[in-house]
């Protein structure tokens, strides 16, 4: 399942994950599922319609993102309020066209 993941971030595809039962860091419970879905970089955002979806644990969530490209990231916050808790967190290995997208600044090419 990991690898459609892997796939699609690497093919320009955009990963979001369901940020809300995180509560400090990924990784916090290597079994937690979060809701991920698949995006086409269409210049939206967030990115709208769902390509596929699936409940990721966070282990699995991990090995996506240490086997791609993630370049940039960039996230929604309940009520679009920057410093209320975090909803869903976006994963690109290119820079979508509009957005708030931080770069990863240890990015290697």
């Amino acid at each position: 399942m990991t690898q459609k993941y892997v796939e699609a971030i690497n093919a320009g595809q955009i990963m979001s994950v369901d940020w809300r039962s995180i509560e400090e860091m990924l990784g916090e419970d290597a079994e937690r599922t979060h809701t991920c879905s698949i995006h086409a970089n269409d210049g939206a955002f967030p990115p709208k319609g769902e390509m596929h979806t699936d409940q990721l644990t966070e282990e699995q969530i991990a090995e996506v993102l240490q086997q791609t490209n993630v370049r940039f990231m960039a996230e929604t916050h309940k009520n679009g309020i920057p410093y209320l808790p975090i909803e869903t967190r976006f994963f690109s290995s290119i820079k979508p066209v509009s957005g708030p997208w931080i770069e990863n600044p240890n990015y290697k090419a």
